[in-house]
């Protein structure tokens, strides 16, 4: 190698006549292209891009979100990191550039597992203002105060348990019965007052039936027959289950006709029949860590479909026009039993 050569950083030797950038035609090529590139088209788009959408979710989550074996894994549609449901930009959200099909085979409720992506559920929003309430629900407050209503009962339970020790279980709930009714209505009281009364009806289908559950769902959101928003449960390896849990939301606990109509909607849709009882439970109930097997004894669901079609039934009994009396002023015609011997 000779003196003139130059020592250039790398590995090794590189002379001023290497052809490291091509030839004299494959150099001409690459600055006709850099000449004629422009960045608007690529800016234009860049926003709705599924690699920057995911690039932000992540910056923007990545100190909030606990990681996922700090989890806690309760019951199967209990799974939730709240804050997954209040930024519909992150990936695990269907996108309103895309098609609900799209959206399934981007995000499949199946392949798509809790631990490998931090995502425990799947969701679609409606697009329709009325599927909401207006006022804006105070979550942080409801939680502060429904926590020392919880406080506050249990402190009466251990007293009693203190002063007699030999008591059964049992005999304590029963001692405890009006306060567990008065702990449910200052709960529901506090609810109203901090505007926290969505919820949700609970669907279980299979495996084999969630992907069509699933869909049917979103269609049944985005068009407005549902309500405001539902999720389906992601799979979870740690607790591998043979159903996937469906949350299809409604914006108003108390507003039984709201709740009655997504529940029909759902039996139109072929998705529940009224011979299957499914339950409605109350988004302040999860805020609160109320599961069935809470030690407050109380009813974890607020309803169930059951409950629903009963009020319904009563209420049209209820509504139905009087019957007329007869204005008939003959004779009664004479009854011939089927049964006479002949």
């Amino acid at each position: 190698m000779s003196a003139e050569e130059a020592l250039l950083p790398g590995d090794g030797w590189i002379s001023d006549d290497s052809s490291f950038y091509g030839d004299e035609e494959t150099k001409a090529d690459l600055e006709e292209q850099s000449a004629s590139f422009s960045i608007r088209p690529y800016w234009s788009v860049h926003d709705q891009l599924l690699s920057t959408v995911v690039q932000r979710a992540r910056a923007a989550t990545s100190k909030a979100k606990p990681k996922i074996e700090d989890v806690e894994l309760k019951e199967h549609e209990e799974v939730a990191i709240e804050e997954e449901r209040i930024t519909p930009n992150l990936p695990n959200w269907y996108q309103p550039t895309e098609t609900v099909d799209e959206f399934l085979k981007r995000m499949s409720p199946l392949d798509t597992v809790l631990e490998h992506t931090g995502f425990s559920w799947l969701w679609v929003q409606s697009p329709k203002s009325s599927a909401y309430n207006k006022e804006q629900p105070d979550i942080d407050a409801f939680c502060a105060q429904g926590e020392k209503l919880l406080e506050s009962y249990l402190k009466k339970k251990a007293e009693i348990e203190r002063d007699n020790p030999s008591i059964a279980k049992g005999s304590v709930t029963r001692k405890l019965t009006k306060d567990r009714i008065k702990l449910k209505e200052d709960i529901e009281r506090l609810m109203v007052q901090e505007h926290v009364t969505g919820g949700k009806w609970l669907l279980r289908p299979s495996l084999v039936d969630a992907p069509r559950f699933w869909k049917q769902v979103c269609l049944g959101v985005l068009d407005g027959r549902l309500g405001n928003t539902a999720k389906i449960a992601t799979t979870c390896l740690a607790k591998p289950e043979e159903i996937r849990m469906i949350c299809v939301y409604t914006k108003d606990c108390f507003d039984i006709e709201d709740m009655q109509r997504v529940l029909l909607a759902l039996t139109d849709m072929g998705l529940v029949t009224k011979e299957q009882q499914i339950y409605y439970k109350t988004d302040a109930y999860t805020y609160l860590d109320i599961y069935s097997d809470n030690e407050y004894k109380l009813g974890a669901s607020l309803y169930s479909s059951t409950n629903i079609w009963n009020h319904t039934a009563k209420k049209r009994k209820a509504e139905a026009p009087p019957s007329q009396p007869s204005t008939w002023k003959g004779k009664k015609p004479a009854f011939k039993s089927h049964f006479t011997k002949g």
